[in-house]
């Protein structure tokens, strides 16, 4: 049973929750979000399966959906280690599990909470650097991302906090070129100011990708927008003042954060998290994530 009007939802599997926490994937508990990506302009769209269920079902229904996609059976010990990590009684577990589509891909990628404990003890059939030996200091995993296509992976980090040298000694470490001078300028520049020493974000970590034998390819750094710029209004104008000095193509972004312009001071912000990317070749890419107004066709999707 699901009923938005009312206060407490019942979740398939017997356990209820707040309406208001419908879905853990958005601020605003939309079950959709768009990234924008620039300056090789993109759209991905990220899908939280069943925004009322419980944590255990979201992951069953996204690997589902997987399959259905062209899941192949060799990969089952990664959709095993995702499952032990879920089951684990971690109080601090919100999102579950949810997928990830890009254009041009038929089978979307999975994402999905990892227990540091768990995580800690190394998967056999991943190699995955622990970058805790280089900067050891509250840098724990929190999210684990797999494609299934071609067998990449992907492991979020959070962290307490990070200085510019940091993204220099994480780029040596997984032996990938550096654009550490380029994300400091960059920041810069979006939050008008100098950083002199920690990145000013209190929410802030990053990521690393693999290919599917354990080489590095990807390296992001993460933020939530508001945690760096504010309310929606301001942060739409840091990026699309931004975006228009490097000639990007916001078109769309403008477009649909344009009921944001308006100056408003809800905390659960449409924006969500801010990366600075970059890997084994070209530039450095910008990206954002926004979730969509709330509507009956998103609502329906969750059904």
């Amino acid at each position: 049973m699901t009923d938005i009007n009312n206060e407490v939802v019942a979740f398939d599997d017997g356990s209820t929750g707040q309406r208001d926490a419908c879905s853990r994937l958005t601020n605003k508990g939309v079950p959709l979000e768009l990234a924008f990506v620039w300056p090789d302009y993109q759209i991905r769209c990220t899908a939280d399966i069943d925004m009322f269920a419980s944590q255990k079902l979201r992951f069953e229904k996204s690997v589902e959906r997987i399959a259905a996609a062209g899941y192949q059976p060799e990969s089952q010990p990664v959709v095993d280690m995702i499952k032990k990590h879920l089951q684990h009684p971690d109080p601090a577990f919100r999102y579950g599990a949810w997928l990830g589509y890009r254009s041009g891909q038929d089978c979307p990628k999975l994402y999905a909470e990892i227990c540091p404990h768990l995580f800690l003890q190394q998967e056999e059939h991943l190699q995955i650097p622990d970058p805790c030996t280089v900067l050891q200091r509250g840098i724990k995993p929190v999210m684990f991302g797999w494609v299934p296509a071609d067998g990449g992976y992907e492991v979020y980090y959070k962290a307490s906090f990070l200085r510019p040298a940091d993204i220099e000694t994480l780029y040596a470490f997984y032996r990938l070129p550096s654009k550490a001078k380029e994300i400091k300028s960059l920041c810069e520049r979006l939050l008008k100011k100098q950083i002199r020493t920690n990145f000013p974000m209190p929410d802030i970590g990053f990521s690393v990708s693999f290919s599917r034998s354990g080489v590095p390819e990807m390296f992001t750094l993460y933020a939530f927008a508001q945690s760096m710029l504010g309310m929606d209004h301001q942060i739409r104008h840091a990026i699309l003042e931004l975006g228009n000095e490097e000639s990007w193509n916001m078109r769309g972004y403008e477009g649909l954060t344009q009921h944001l312009q308006i100056p408003g001071y809800n905390i659960n912000t449409c924006h969500g998290m801010v990366g600075f990317a970059s890997g084994l070749r070209g530039r450095l890419q910008f990206t954002v994530g926004v979730s969509p107004l709330m509507t009956a066709q998103l609502l329906a999707h969750a059904a």
